[in-house]
């Protein structure tokens, strides 16, 4: 018999993973990476090949009960410390189950998307407010990779402290301009996915 799985809009998928991690979260422990997902981390991690793409139904992108999956995941696997590098490679190839294992994601979905209880709130607050390890013990800042798309089959990975914003993004996707110019004089690329890049960049601005 054929199912239906839920779908959500990216807000809605943020919406239900908030709900998800109310279980068994302690947070982030490092103050860069955000605690609960929002709008900005789900399109970060979708660019870095963490998430799935969605599914576009018209102009409207949907993601799936997998999209969560993966999307808590991460952010459980944040919890324990491990970068996103670390997590790119536990979370590489895993089935549909294995990765509702690692999220622990529960059996039922349908309920909207609630505030905390007080409860988990105040548990939230007391690790945030853990003091600081000593200086000879700190670890140093997680460094994260971006992968920036040039043209199709030209991407350009960068090792960062925090993910770029978008019109940072579009201004080096700008000045790849000549080295996309020489890569189709070589034959690496062609004069169409050129103009193609060059006009998603200039929508994006």
């Amino acid at each position: 018999m054929e199912t239906t799985q839920p779908m959500w809009t990216i807000e809605a998928l943020t919406q239900v993973a908030a709900q998800v991690l109310q279980q068994d979260y302690w947070g982030q422990p490092s103050r860069q990476a955000a605690e609960l997902p929002n709008l900005r981390t789900v399109r970060y991690y979708t660019t870095l090949g963490l998430l799935d793409r969605p599914i576009m139904r018209g102009r409207v992108a949907y993601y799936t009960r997998r999209h969560l999956a993966q999307l808590v995941a991460i952010k459980r696997l944040q919890a324990e410390g491990l970068s996103l590098v670390e997590i790119q490679q536990r979370l590489y190839g895993l089935t549909d189950d294995a990765l509702a294992r690692v999220a622990r994601l529960p059996e039922s979905l349908d309920a909207p998307a609630e505030t905390p209880p007080a409860s988990a709130r105040r548990r939230r607050r007391f690790w945030s407010a853990l003091p600081a390890p000593p200086e000879a013990t700190r670890t140093p800042a997680v460094q994260t990779w971006q992968v920036l798309t040039l043209a199709p089959g030209v991407e350009l990975s960068l090792q960062l402290e925090q993910p770029l914003d978008p019109q940072a993004i579009a201004q080096i996707q700008r000045a790849a301009t000549p080295l996309m110019r020489v890569l189709n004089e070589l034959g690496v690329v062609s004069s169409e996915n050129i103009h193609l890049e060059a006009d998603r960049n200039g929508e994006a601005d």
